[in-house]
């Protein structure tokens, strides 16, 4: 398999549609297919071809393609017909009712999340121990067996 590149290292962002919120990792040497089939993106979505797209891996980069579907793929608002588009980040696809976003792959250490969640859980336990031994004290009297009838 050939060496990562920037653009072997990218995501699909679904901002739209039945899978809205999903993130799907594109992998150089593996095709993805897009469609109502269960195979790669299965998107439940009675405008979507049983195989509607595909993305593959070549010459460096990755390409999208329309399967001959019925109503279309469009990147950046344009149908792509069976022409492959090399994908870059920042490129908005449309199938169906849903609408991916073409991202870099952000990669952080597998201590980073661990780390920003104590940071964080210190700096809000801080502040709470900071409002609980710092509040102002106020002095009532005592009571008294004078004043306590």
């Amino acid at each position: 398999m050939a060496n990562e590149t920037p653009l072997s290292r990218i995501d699909l962002f679904l901002k739209a549609g039945p899978l809205k919120g999903k993130r799907i990792a594109l992998a150089m040497g593996v095709p993805l297919d897009i469609g109502r089939s269960k195979r790669g993106v299965h998107l439940v979505d009675p405008t979507v071809s049983i195989e509607h797209a595909e993305i593959v891996w070549e010459d460096d980069s990755y390409w999208i393609v329309d399967l001959r579907s019925r109503t279309g793929t469009f990147v950046d608002g344009t149908p792509i017909g069976s022409t492959p588009i090399r994908l870059r980040p920042g490129m908005e696809v449309v199938i169906g009712d849903s609408k991916f976003f073409v991202e870099r792959r952000v990669n952080r250490p597998s201590w980073s999340v661990p780390t920003i969640a104590l940071s964080l859980f210190a700096l809000v336990g801080t502040g709470v121990y900071w409002t609980v031994t710092n509040r102002p004290v106020i002095y009532e009297p005592a009571l008294t067996a004078e004043t306590a009838v």
